[in-house]
This record gives C-alpha cells, structure tokens and sequence, in this order.
C-alpha cells in the first residue's frame, strides 16, 4: 500500500490460475482505518464457517434425493400396482426393510412404522453418502491448491 496526498492505493492480489496484481486508488478520507499491513479481501480465503454452510448445503441436497428416489417408487408403485424389481435396492437400499412386512397378518401400525423407517434411513443414508462425497471433494480441491501454489 502506497499513500500520495488524499490517495491511498492498495495492491489486490488475487488467486486463480496466474497471479495477476492490481492497483486499486482509493480516498484516503474514505479508509482511514487501513494500514499498511491491511488488504482488501477480494479473495477471501475460506473461512470455517463457509465451509460448514456449504458442507449443509450439500448434505441437504443428497438428503432430498434420499426423500426424492422412495416418493418415485412409491409413486409408480401406486399408479402401476408393480415395483421396479431390483433398481429399487440400488436407488432404495433401505427398502429391505419391507422384508418385514412379510408376516402373516401385519397390523397398520407395523406397516406405517416399516414405512417411516424406510424413508428416513434411504434419507440418513443418502445424507451419509453426500457427506462423504463433499469430503472427497473437498480434499481434492485443496490438493489442487496446493500443486497450484507450488508452480
């Protein structure tokens, strides 16, 4: 940061794919609280915090296609009095749960609870499986980053 009479000018470095280094003037009755040390956040490095809503978002997103792939089955259950055979254990694993309702004479409350259980564990587990995929994500970025910042 370079100071001139009234003009404060401040050096933005940004990180993508080559360092490009600019000069931004600026008033310097408009910044007076920056000091020589101080820079402009354009590129704000990731912060804990953003990386937890992003880390929900996503977990969120995979939780919705866990309700999303058990509505569709049902669905076409409903409509077509038949299942989809054995996609449905690949898009519904925990539809073996119905496995239960192989009894002889199961009472209603049996039949909403294996539901409910199965619908919610197809959500836990898809959930699981977005968290998983943002870590793996997320470590391969950061090993981007790193080979980047190197050359």
């Amino acid at each position: 940061m370079t100071h001139e009479k009234g003009v404060v000018f401040v050096r933005l470095r940004y990180r993508n794919r080559r360092s490009i280094d600019n000069w931004l003037q600026l008033d310097a009755s408009l910044v007076p609280f920056l000091t020589d040390e101080a820079r402009l956040p354009m590129h704000r490095p990731l912060s804990s915090t953003h990386l937890k809503l992003s880390f929900r978002k996503w977990v969120a997103i995979f939780g919705v296609l866990g309700l999303i792939a058990p509505a569709f089955f049902l669905f076409h259950f409903l409509i077509f009095r038949t299942g989809l055979g054995n996609a449905g254990s690949w898009y519904w694993p925990s539809s073996a749960i119905f496995l239960a309702l192989d009894t002889p004479d199961p009472s209603v409350l049996t039949i909403v609870l294996v539901y409910v259980f199965a619908v919610v564990g197809n959500v836990l587990f898809y959930m699981v499986l977005g968290s998983l995929a943002w870590s793996l994500l997320f470590l391969l970025r950061r090993l981007k980053n790193r080979t980047e910042s190197t050359k």
